[in-house]
């Protein structure tokens, strides 16, 4: 039996309510072949554990460099990416509305699609998102409080935010609803948790229905 891993899509849909704010995400769950990094022998081809010290691969290697390769492992590994955010509260959207990381030439803002025209997307407790030091920053807009009317001509792309930064948002409408932002100095609102590129843990809680 062939240990190939077949790959798979499965759409799923997660929700959580946070100070009375509901985030509702749609994903979609792959699963394909999980592949790792192996370090090899240049001469006899045999794996190398890089855990070793620094005086041992040395000598292991005899000054000669060591060959990396990616190879398939034969098990499964599952991720998920996100690609639709809904919100809704009670308070202006109680129909619910996309939320959307829009770039622009100031940087990616990100917040509540509350209406669009033919010129001009409309958004709600919009911020701009920083990525520093291993965590992801919102810091109000200059002279914006609930809403901005961005000209659809300074929008370069929009896309569904990821999970980690739905999981960190509500913090930041919260306190932009009570009008808690700082002019000077520029301070961000919120902040996510410490990043760390591998986890794969979920931050939300599926929908079971």
């Amino acid at each position: 039996m062939s240990s190939k891993i077949t790959h798979s899509k499965l759409h799923k849909t997660v929700q959580f309510t946070r100070f009375g704010m509901t985030f509702t995400m749609n994903l979609i769950e792959e699963t394909r072949s999980k592949w790792v990094r192996v370090y090899r022998h240049p001469d006899t081809n045999i794996a190398i554990d890089i855990s070793k010290s620094i005086t041992e691969l040395e000598e292991l290697l005899g000054g000669k460099q060591a060959v990396l390769t990616w190879e398939d492992t034969g098990e499964p590994h599952t991720s998920s990416h996100v690609v639709g955010v809904l919100f809704s509260d009670e308070e202006d959207c109680e129909k619910a509305r996309p939320v959307e990381l829009i770039s622009t030439l100031d940087g990616p803002i990100l917040g509540i699609v509350f209406e669009e025209t033919s010129d001009e997307i409309v958004l709600l407790d919009c911020c701009l998102v920083r990525f520093e030091k291993g965590q992801i920053s919102y810091l109000p807009i200059f002279n914006v409080a609930r809403k901005l009317r961005l000209c659809r001509t300074a929008v370069r792309t929009r896309q569904a935010p990821s999970d980690i930064i739905v999981a960190s948002y509500p913090a930041y409408v919260l306190q932009n609803r009570m009008a808690a932002y700082q002019l000077k100095p520029a301070e961000a609102m919120a902040k996510s948790v410490e990043l760390d590129t591998d986890a794969e843990k979920p931050v939300t809680a599926e929908v079971r229905h």
